[in-house]
């Protein structure tokens, strides 16, 4: 089946989506679990044995994970929403993320992660969004202090 749309057409409407997304977006630094990288600092250690003495020195450093990402934040109020996947009882303990694939991408398998100081996790299932294709991902956080 032909389309009525042309790719040039295509293209330009989703551009406009983007530059809406852009206007409103606010960076945001997302921290994830940071990694965990264990290291031993003598020379008899064989990593293939796991040839590993309590005497010999181990280290173990932590690589911290971040990113910055473009994202539109709404602080839910129980009175203003309705149809939530989640029950909230007080202002500003969920909120409302929509955001690109690639801070989707970064977010997904992801246990907690911190959203304006505040440690969150994700509840309910996301949205997607877009013309043509899926470009916008909705995601309902909660914050993990509150419960």
């Amino acid at each position: 089946m032909p389309s009525f749309v042309t790719d040039a057409e295509k293209l330009a409407w989703s551009s406009e989506f983007d530059n809406l997304h852009q206007t409103f977006a606010r960076d945001v630094v997302i921290y994830r679990n940071p990694q965990r990288v264990d290291v031993v600092t003598t020379n008899d250690y064989i990593y293939a044995y796991r040839d590993f003495k309590q005497g010999q020195n181990m280290q173990y450093n932590t690589i911290p994970v971040s990113g910055t990402f473009g994202m539109r934040i709404q602080w839910l109020d129980p009175k203003n929403e309705k149809n939530l996947p989640i029950d909230i009882k007080v202002p500003g303990e969920a909120c409302r993320l929509k955001m690109k694939k690639d801070a989707y991408d970064f977010l997904s398998g992801c246990q907690s992660f911190y959203i304006d100081g505040v440690s969150c996790e994700i509840v309910g299932a996301p949205k997607m969004h877009g013309l043509f294709n899926v470009d916008f991902y909705t995601l309902y956080v909660r914050r993990r202090d509150m419960q």
